[in-house]
């Protein structure tokens, strides 16, 4: 469809770039859909100004030239729940940073929204609007009717609002910083690839597996991986987990073997027959160690359980999503460290930053029986944190 709304063409865009260039902060969000692809396609940008919001037909524009915008750390870049959008925008632009980010889900989560506060229940809950949910189900690779245009347009639209209210809040409590860390925290993880020679040890059942089958498991791993990203559809659809591991245990011969073995898909074309038996060689010749199972330790989930809850009490106490301060998986390797080789400072996030003396601090007193906590009926978490 043609609307002002829409930029369907390279010169649009550029000119649309240009007429925005002394812009110092910008809304974006994306559409995407990411059935059945290894990578969600892009198929709608919307960005957010001052005085308007246009939507960017992905499929039709290279949004390239956006890359310096995003790049330029001068220029605050409005988010909600962006980790898909960084991620998204990284490969559509280029870009290999986005400093300056401001995720409003994750400031509202400092302000006791908990941490996966909707856009539109976030919108309602600051300014009273009840944004319409009509056509939250568009199919985006279609032409847009002027009706959904507008409803993706309504997520950046009111977003720099959202912003300057977060701000204004987190300012009032000193908490500012805080959410430009985690903002921070949010991109980088984002823009992190996952290290393809571990994709094997997210299949279960490795216990099972010697280590020159673990080898070829992590090097199948990686084959099954690059045939979906060059296929554009899920790993699972290549081969299965199950049939992974089964390839492993008895790799096939020749093609034919590969039409009996259970959960293999496209994998067993006859065109990814060479890569697959190379896979399976490199595997053989570079086993992988197996991993040492360590008896489990009750003291972990003694003390663990302990850390829980004065996280708990400080987030209570704080206002504060207790996600945030740290994971479960963070309390977890706090007490691993403590029990083990405490002369070595344990390398966790939740210990430095902005929750080093929030969290960070109440965590070591803890572990070193310099907190005590007691019954308080009068604190909302019912307890509260007194030294020793």
């Amino acid at each position: 469809m043609s609307s002002p709304l829409l930029v369907t063409s390279d010169a649009a865009f550029l000119d649309l770039l240009e007429r925005r260039a002394t812009v110092r902060e910008i809304a974006l969000d994306c559409e995407f859909h990411g059935e059945r692809r290894y990578r969600p396609t892009l198929y709608l940008l919307q960005l957010g100004f001052p005085e308007d919001a246009v939507a960017i037909d992905a499929q039709r524009v290279d949004l390239r030239p956006l890359r310096a915008v995003l790049e330029d750390g001068s220029v605050r870049k409005v988010f909600h729940a962006g980790r898909e959008d960084v991620r998204l925008l990284s490969k559509a632009t280029g870009a290999m940073g986005f400093p300056g980010v401001f995720d409003t889900q994750i400031a509202a989560a400092f302000l006791g929204h908990g941490t996966s506060i909707g856009y539109g229940r976030l919108v309602k809950e600051l300014f009273g609007i009840e944004l319409d949910k009509s056509s939250q189900f568009t199919d985006w690779s279609r032409e847009l009717t002027r009706e959904q245009l507008d409803y993706a347009l309504n997520d950046v639209r009111f977003l720099p609002r959202v912003a300057a209210s977060l701000t204004l809040r987190l300012e009032d409590r000193d908490r500012l910083q805080w959410a430009l860390e985690a903002s921070e925290a949010m991109v980088r993880a984002a823009l992190t690839e996952p290290d393809s020679r571990k994709l094997y040890r997210r299949i279960s059942g490795l216990g099972s597996l010697g280590s020159v089958e673990l080898g070829v498991l992590r090097e199948l791993a990686m084959w099954r991986d690059a045939i979906a990203e060059a296929e554009n559809c899920r790993p699972e659809s290549v081969v299965s987990d199950a049939g992974l591991r089964q390839l492993a245990l008895r790799p096939p011969s020749k093609p034919a073997q590969l039409r009996g073995t259970r959960g293999v898909g496209i994998g067993g074309s006859e065109r990814w027959w060479a890569e697959l038996r190379a896979a399976v060689a490199r595997g053989a010749a570079e086993p992988e160690p197996a991993p040492v199972l360590a008896e489990p330790d009750s003291r972990v989930e003694a003390i663990a359980a302990l850390l829980s809850v004065v996280r708990r009490i400080v987030a209570s106490d704080n206002d504060v999503a207790p996600e945030l301060l740290a994971s479960t998986a963070d309390l977890r390797a706090l007490a691993e460290w403590h029990i083990g080789d405490d002369a070595v400072p344990p390398p966790l996030d939740v210990l430095a930053g902005w929750r080093a003396p929030l969290i960070g601090a109440p965590l070591r007193k803890a572990l070193l029986a310099e907190l005590s906590v007691k019954v308080a009926r009068d604190r909302a978490s019912g307890l509260e944190l007194v030294p020793s």
